[in-house]
């Protein structure tokens, strides 16, 4: 049984809240700050939908940016543990609050400074010492950042593609520019199919993600009699993550697959 102050109600804050409302015997009484009312009147509605009622958020609107209101708001809701949902501008403030007030503390992502891009851990990390000698619990980065969404993301094309720069660099794709026909040539095996053999071609791009990495593609390449081919690539741009790799301009990586042995 257990009071929580939880801090954001955007869509990590949404789906946080609905997941501890499934758990009433551990989150009693779920307090929630976010300087929106709309967000969590909307998550409050359907958290007491989906509980028959049962769970219940309570609702303090202000910026916990500022130090005064986040202290005051403290001492008014009591919380064993304050998890931090909301912008990562915040951090050190709530953290340096929760210090003063007494109050474990659980954050998802890593402090950012909002004058400048970058992100790092340093500035958290150095409290460590400060929460330890009030006997106090400080979690940081504990859910995305690096977290689970960014490992399950990158790890797998990361060692497909490497897995097949070692083991597989013969596989080619040919696409004929006049006619439209794509080969997929492995081993000296030419497999090739016009226009009328494709029923559809869906790509997709994701960009973004801070690693060495520049961008992760791949195509679906459906078929009119039910297979498809898969095609993928990574574009490698600090090749100083990859030693045994000695050319030094831009790689790419392709990679072709069945619907037999697609396990990606």
């Amino acid at each position: 049984m257990s009071r929580i102050l939880v801090i954001g109600c955007g869509n990590v804050g949404s789906v946080g809240l609905h997941k501890m409302a499934q758990f009433p015997e551990v989150f009693s009484d779920i307090h929630i700050v976010s300087r929106t009312l709309a967000k969590c009147e909307s998550v409050r509605n359907s958290i007491l939908h989906k509980t028959d009622g049962t769970v219940n958020l309570n609702i303090h609107i202000g910026n916990v940016g500022d130090q005064v209101f986040l202290i005051t708001l403290l001492n008014e809701v009591k919380p064993e543990l304050v998890v931090n949902w909301g912008s990562p501008y915040d951090n050190l403030v709530v953290m340096d609050t929760c210090l003063e007030y007494g109050v474990n503390y659980i954050d998802t992502a890593c402090y950012e400074n909002p004058e400048h891009y970058g992100f790092s851990y340093e500035k958290q990390l150095a409290k460590d010492e400060s929460f330890k000698k009030a006997n106090l619990l400080a979690i940081t980065g504990a859910g995305f950042d690096p977290g689970v969404t960014n490992i399950l993301f990158l790890l797998p094309p990361l060692v497909i593609h490497l897995l097949y720069y070692l083991n597989d660099k013969r596989k080619t794709v040919e696409i004929n520019k006049e006619t439209g026909a794509i080969c997929f040539i492995s081993n000296d095996i030419n497999e090739c199919f016009s226009r009328d053999d494709i029923k559809s071609i869906d790509i997709s791009i994701n960009n973004g993600f801070r690693s060495p990495l520049k961008g992760y593609y791949y195509a679906k390449i459906t078929l009119k009699n039910g297979k498809y081919k898969m095609v993928s690539c990574l574009t490698v741009t600090d090749l100083s993550h990859f030693p045994f790799i000695t050319q030094k301009d831009e790689l790419l990586f392709p990679m072709i697959t069945n619907n037999e042995n697609w396990t990606f």
